[in-house]
């Protein structure tokens, strides 16, 4: 496919550039250097700041970012690890204490703190993806 072919090519280039952080690339989102600072800069975005549910995947990449959203007090949103049953875990920010943000970014931590959506009922309007 197009999609995985765009991928391939940026994941040899992050590789011949010395940027992974966890080998081999195919088949996951990879680690990279950089990837907290590309966070901080990503919360400065417009459409970051004016969101109040943000989807963000279960990458370790994203692990900071995950910790941003509950900072910044905005609902995330995570799809469930593989061999999981339900459709997104849901952390409010709001339940939680800011001692707990760190470790609710984490994928234990989300499925620690989180709350399994299992229907699209219950699922809120998503701003940000």
């Amino acid at each position: 496919s197009m999609k995985m072919g765009v991928r391939n090519r940026v994941w040899a280039d992050m590789e011949a550039r010395g940027l992974v952080n966890n080998a081999p690339l195919e088949g996951r989102i990879p680690s990279f250097n950089g990837a907290a600072q590309a966070c901080m800069q990503f919360v400065k975005l417009p459409e970051f700041q004016a969101a109040r549910c943000i989807k963000i995947h279960p990458s370790l990449a994203a692990s900071t970012l995950r910790i941003l959203v509950l900072q910044h007090g905005k609902t995330l949103l995570t799809p469930p690890l593989p061999g999981h049953d339900y459709l997104y875990q849901l952390l409010d920010p709001e339940v939680l204490t800011p001692a707990q943000y760190r470790h609710a970014g984490s994928r234990a931590g989300f499925m620690r703190y989180g709350r399994a959506v299992t229907s699209l009922r219950d699922l809120p309007r998503v701003d940000l993806v």
